[in-house]
């Protein structure tokens, strides 16, 4: 019997590119939690694709006894029961850098957005006030400023490398700092949280949602940040305290600030963060676009494929860890195996090469899950 894909899609859309990219040799369904059918879809599921709005714990996994991996089709893990995957043995993998391009484009519009003061701009014309028929508010140029990149992964290499196109000077702060070989080619210099609040005129938060960054922008760091600083968030609600951040923006203690994430989402009617004019909001679609509708979808078959052990060998996979991301790899430089080194290429050079590449603290370096 062909194994099974089981494609929990966010829209119909997604569903039909995943079908479309399935891999030859497997059985893809697409199912929706509302119909009836997710629980007897799940009994026979050997790989699920899905969103974290799919409640993964105990139960679910008891749902699907055949099942060898979980798929998500996002980066964020923050909503899965990584626990009850460990206790069952089944890896659970992200969905890292499928939806890094538009994320770091949407980081920089909200700065441009904040710094230009766009939304006050587009009100005051539409409204026929030309400039406000008053004093012109302060505005910013881009130019010159140092940004502070908190979170250093994917999309925050990709933040530094746009920012760069306006001069502006990049410093980061993450738990792995970077061989100062790689701060010199990204062209970025590590500082401790503290400093770069203290420096940066804007701070653009990438970090995922766990223990450690749970509320680590709070009343303490925003009093460390400049009056002329913009904070952007486009990772996750919960890493600012959002009383706090309120606090800032209408004593005016920081110039502004982009969100597109919120606590709780969507956020309530009399969230006073609304309220304020110097806040520019989007509803949590740093990532949807149409470019990613497919690119989502054929990186989570690549994981599928990898783990059936149709890519490479047909060994079977070893669980470095409970969650892991998949990737798409492919040599630099190809050149003949027998002046290629031994050690650290890929041995396929003139392939493209998929594996699960685990983002735990315990391997922070890329580890194969799959046997080359």
């Amino acid at each position: 019997m062909r194994p099974r894909i089981v494609v929990v899609p966010p829209s119909a859309e997604t569903g039909k590119i995943a079908q479309e990219l399935a891999p030859a040799g497997f059985e893809t369904t697409l199912i929706t939690r509302e119909n009836g059918q997710f629980a007897a879809a799940l009994s026979e599921a050997n790989y699920i694709i899905c969103y974290p709005s799919v409640k993964l714990d105990a139960a679910f996994y008891q749902m699907a006894p055949r099942l060898r991996l979980v798929q998500l089709l996002t980066a964020g893990y923050d909503d899965v029961d990584l626990a009850a995957a460990r206790r069952v043995g089944v890896p659970v993998a992200n969905n890292g850098g499928a939806n890094a391009i538009s994320v770091s484009e949407h980081a920089l519009m909200l700065m441009l957005t904040v710094a230009r003061r766009v939304i006050w701009q587009h009100a005051s014309v539409s409204a026929g006030r030309w400039r406000g028929n008053g004093p012109s508010p302060r505005m910013y140029e881009l130019f010159g400023k140092t940004l502070g990149i908190v979170g250093l992964g994917t999309i925050g290499k990709k933040v530094a490398r746009l920012a760069q196109t306006f001069r502006m000077r990049v410093e980061y702060y993450d738990i792995a700092r970077l061989s100062e070989d790689a701060e010199d080619g990204l062209g970025v210099r590590f500082r401790l949280l503290n400093e770069l609040l203290a420096n940066a005129d804007v701070v653009s938060l990438h970090v995922p949602l766990n223990e450690s960054t749970r509320g680590m922008i709070g009343e303490g760091e925003l009093a460390r940040m400049k009056p002329s600083a913009i904070l952007i968030n486009t990772s996750r609600g919960p890493v600012i305290d959002a009383a706090a951040l309120y606090q800032a923006l209408s004593a005016g203690k920081l110039f502004g600030a982009g969100l597109d994430v919120f606590d709780p989402e969507p956020p309530r009617p009399d969230d006073p963060l609304l309220r304020l004019d110097n806040v520019v909001l989007t509803a949590h679609f740093a990532g949807p676009t149409s470019s990613r509708a497919f690119a989502m979808p054929s990186t989570t078959c690549s994981g599928s494929s990898a783990v059936s052990g149709r890519y490479g060998s047909s060994r079977s996979y070893k669980i470095c860890c409970s969650r892991a991301e998949t990737r798409l790899t492919r040599p630099r430089n190809p050149v003949p195996r027998r002046r290629r080194p031994a050690r650290g290429r890929d041995p396929l050079p003139d392939q493209t090469r998929r594996r699960l590449v685990c983002r735990c603290a315990r391997h922070r370096r890329p580890q194969w899950l799959v046997a080359p």
